[in-house]
């Protein structure tokens, strides 16, 4: 058996007979292909001999002027174990403002469910603890994450802006 190669001495596509192709994922320099012998595919892992860090912004300085629900762009977070995410919620002019965060996890990027941990999941923020900053440690079970946001008394000429980023770890 022989395997074609591309210009770059990758195999192609569908070249092997045993893998009938090459697997879809494992693109970080730790990342590895593992074979899960109960389903018949490779699966993606990663090692954590090495202590890697990625920082991901949400949302940087959102300005939130209507009462609603929103939701942050998802983030593959699979290959990191656990993650501190950073809040900061300020306000230019004071006003009854009630703002509720919750941090998400899904397996698919497409059904999202809240994370129930410590006071994540329905952290509350008044108008008289603002303006507000917070950190809060979230071990990463679940492949996809994004951060869901409800602002509640918010109106022009007295806005909200929300900023939230993750640190993300390795080990």
């Amino acid at each position: 058996m022989t395997l074609e190669l591309t210009p770059g001495g990758i195999p192609k596509e569908g070249s092997s007979e045993l893998m009938g192709g090459l697997p879809k994922r494992g693109f970080l320099r730790d990342s590895t292909q593992l074979w899960n012998e109960r389903t018949g595919k490779y699966e993606p892992a990663w090692e954590h001999r090495f202590n890697k860090r990625y920082l991901f912004t949400f949302k940087d300085n959102y300005k939130i002027t209507t009462a609603a629900t929103y939701v942050t762009d998802s983030f593959y977070c699979a290959p990191y174990r656990n993650a501190l995410i950073f809040l900061n919620v300020k306000y230019e002019v004071t006003n009854v403002q009630t703002f509720r965060v919750q941090v998400e996890f899904s397996e698919d990027n497409i059904n999202f469910y809240p994370c129930w941990l410590n006071w994540w999941g329905y952290d509350q923020i008044v108008a008289a603890m603002m303006p507000h900053k917070d950190c809060m440690p979230v071990p990463i079970l679940a492949p996809y994450i994004r951060i869901k946001f409800t602002a509640v008394a918010t109106e022009q000429g007295k806005e909200l802006y929300f900023t939230c980023f993750g640190i993300f770890n390795g080990v």
